[in-house]
């Protein structure tokens, strides 16, 4: 399957498959590196904020990405291209993650907002661009790739923290993620080649409008594909669990487990190593078993993983037992990603793919807002601790796991054109 995928059939340039891969590097980097390790320590121990601090912080700014998604989403669709706005997106985030530092609080936490905002918008067209570089029986694979091999930018996140940061401060770290997400974004910026889609020669207030039209429709037809509400609906619970463990894992670590930030860091690099050959495996099993399937069994291991870390600091367990955590997020992380973008695909119309997945990210912004802001809310303001906020995580992945069973993952017929 793996050797289908850079055959070339189809008209899909492997140049194309391995740009957009290679995009994956560089976004995991970001999420890992300054979202997930270097902002959270930064803001904690240098700028003297708390959990809250930085929660509330990703809250504000996946509650602007949340309404601009499904709009940019559907606009694309109507301008018939979505790379202009990858680079534009891309750029953006880049930049604000390059003049992060110095001593003012308010000024860092409103790039690190524009940088979220403009790195979750850009996702919205790049798993569209999924749809270019696969075809529907090796959909899976290339998810799994792109899920597999960009861990590797989650391992130069930590190999960073560990040898560099450490002596340097995390400014350091916000500069070398900056050029190395530059370094990654610019295959896929000048290799990939999108697929032509119909497009017609529009002003700029008729194509709003026609933008706004369309997005009505698809909000009060979205009943005309099966299952499509449920699964997002399901996704927000589920991305909520894994978005917000990610983001305050180091946190957790370091507060209430009390392993030094760079034990932390190691534990952190095991699941990284991970998660890539399980990337790949993920990729196999999608496409063998199908995505509801997978994520199913992925669902289930995250509220067991979550539990277990709750319950081994609360009872003073073994140390030790953390490794099969690490080794256990790596697993399930991964799976979720695979499964996540070639389900969507599946419950979507093509022809209105740029805006199912302004929706699909919707539910990832709102997940990603609500999720911090009560991981702070639960842990600081209410005083409950982060064992609390942990468990509470597991709530969430079981939720997401009841509401999947009741949607199935079969193709679905588009939905009729909005007359304008």
């Amino acid at each position: 399957m793996v050797s289908r995928v850079f055959s070339g059939e189809h008209g899909i340039r492997r140049s194309s498959v391995v740009a957009w891969i290679v995009y994956d590097v560089g976004n995991t980097l970001f999420y890992t590196g300054v979202v997930g390790i270097f902002f959270p320590l930064w803001i904690t121990q240098k700028m003297g904020g708390n959990d809250a601090t930085v929660g509330y912080t990703l809250a504000a700014a996946m509650a602007i990405a949340l309404v601009l998604g499904p709009i940019i989403g559907a606009f694309s669709d109507q301008v018939g291209r979505r790379m202009p706005f990858l680079a534009v997106s891309t750029f953006t985030c880049i930049a604000a993650t390059l003049l992060l530092g110095g001593d003012n609080l308010t000024l860092a936490l409103s790039l690190f907002t524009v940088a979220v905002i403009a790195i979750t918008t850009s996702t919205i067209f790049y798993n569209t661009m999924l749809a270019d570089v696969s075809t529907e029986d090796t959909r899976g694979t290339v998810s799994g790739l792109g899920v597999g091999i960009g861990y590797l930018g989650a391992i130069v996140a930590v190999v960073l923290a560990l040898i560099f940061v450490e002596s340097r401060g995390q400014v350091f770290g916000f500069r070398v993620v900056g050029v190395l997400y530059l370094l990654a974004a610019i295959p896929l910026l000048l290799l990939l080649k999108e697929r032509s889609r119909p497009l017609q020669t529009l002003t700029a207030s008729r194509r709003v409008a026609r933008t706004v039209a369309q997005l009505k429709v698809t909000l009060g037809n979205i009943q005309r594909f099966p299952g499509l509400l449920r699964f997002l609906v399901a996704r927000f619970w589920y991305i909520w669990t894994v978005n917000t463990s990610a983001s305050f894992a180091i946190l957790y670590g370091t507060g209430t487990v009390g392993f030094e930030e760079r034990h932390v860091e190691v534990v952190l690099l095991v699941g990284v190593f991970v998660a890539i050959p399980s990337g790949l495996l993920w990729g196999i099993v999608v496409d063998r078993v199908g995505p509801k399937r997978a994520l199913s069994v992925v669902l289930v291991g995250w509220v067991l993983m979550l539990v277990m870390a709750a319950v081994i600091p609360w009872l003073d367990l073994p140390s030790y037992l953390w490794w099969g955590i690490a080794v256990s997020a790596g697993v399930l992380v991964a799976g979720v990603w695979v499964a996540d973008r070639p389900y969507m695909l599946r419950l979507t119309s093509p022809q209105y793919m740029g805006e199912f997945f302004g929706l699909h990210g919707m539910t990832g912004r709102l997940s990603f807002m609500v999720g911090p802001f009560m991981w702070g809310f639960i842990a600081v303001t209410l005083g409950l601790g982060q064992k609390a906020a942990v468990l509470s995580l597991a709530v969430t992945a079981l939720i997401g796991l009841f509401l999947i069973q009741g949607v199935g993952d079969r193709a679905q017929t588009p939905i009729e054109d909005p007359v304008l």
